[in-house]
C-alpha cells in the first residue's frame, strides 16, 4: 500500500512539473498552406520614404545649380556686352559645351572659303545683331537629367522692348554645367540644328 502512494506521488510530483514548464513557453503554430509569414514592413517602408526624400532634396538642389549656372552666364554676357567687348569665342569657351565649341570652331573654317558674312549673320548670345541694354529675368528649368538639362529664360535686348523667350539646352561636363544649344523661340530658330544643317557632311553627329 504503501508503495502504491509513492508511486502516486511521484506520478502527480511529474504530471505538476510538466504543467509549470508549459507555462513559461510560448507555442507558436506553424503556418498551414492558405497562410503566409507576416513581416514588418515600417523599417522598409521608412527607408524608401527617406530614399525618396534625398532624391527629391537632390534634384531641387540641381536645379538651384543649373538656375544660377545661367542666371551668372547671362549676367557676365550682359556686362561684357555693356563695356562693348563682344568676344562670343570668349563667351563660348567659358560658357559653351565641348560639342557646341567643335560646331562654331568646324564652320569658321568652313566659312574662310565663302566670300561674305557666312553661317553668323546673327549673334546667338543677345538673339540678334542689335542691342543697347541686355537684361534676363525668369529662369526656369524645364528638364533635368543627371547630365543634360533645359531652361527657359527671357531676353531683352533693347531698353523699351519686350522680353523674348529663349530655351537653352546644358551639358554637364568638366564638373559644370555648359551650354550646347541656343533656340530662339521667338523667330523659332534652334542653333545647333542650324549649324548641323549647314555643315551638313562636314560634320559628324
Amino acid at each position: 500500500m504503501r508503495k502504491k502512494v509513492v508511486s502516486c506521488i511521484l506520478l502527480g510530483g511529474i504530471l505538476l512539473g510538466m504543467m509549470g514548464c508549459t507555462d513559461n513557453v510560448r507555442i507558436i503554430p506553424k503556418p498551414n498552406g492558405n497562410e503566409s509569414p507576416s513581416h514588418d514592413t515600417t523599417a522598409v517602408s521608412q527607408t524608401e520614404t527617406s530614399t525618396e526624400q534625398v532624391s527629391t532634396e537632390q534634384v531641387i538642389d540641381e536645379k538651384k545649380r543649373v538656375i544660377d549656372r545661367v542666371d551668372s552666364i547671362y549676367c557676365y554676357m550682359e556686362k561684357a556686352y555693356g563695356s562693348n567687348i563682344m568676344n562670343r569665342a570668349k563667351l563660348d569657351s567659358l560658357f559653351c559645351s565641348n560639342s557646341w565649341n567643335e560646331k562654331v570652331e568646324a564652320i569658321y573654317e568652313m566659312d574662310k572659303e565663302v566670300d561674305g558674312i557666312g553661317f553668323f549673320d546673327a549673334d546667338y548670345w543677345v538673339m540678334g545683331q542689335d542691342f543697347d541694354k541686355i537684361t534676363h529675368k525668369d529662369i526656369t528649368v524645364q528638364n533635368l537629367t543627371e547630365t543634360e538639362a533645359v531652361v527657359s529664360l527671357s531676353l531683352r535686348i533693347f531698353e523699351t522692348s519686350p522680353y523674348r523667350p529663349i530655351v537653352l539646352e546644358l551639358k554637364k561636363e568638366r564638373g559644370n554645367w555648359y551650354i550646347s544649344d541656343f533656340i530662339d523661340k521667338t523667330n523659332d530658330v534652334d542653333w545647333e540644328e542650324s549649324m548641323i544643317d549647314y555643315l551638313g557632311d562636314n560634320y559628324m553627329k
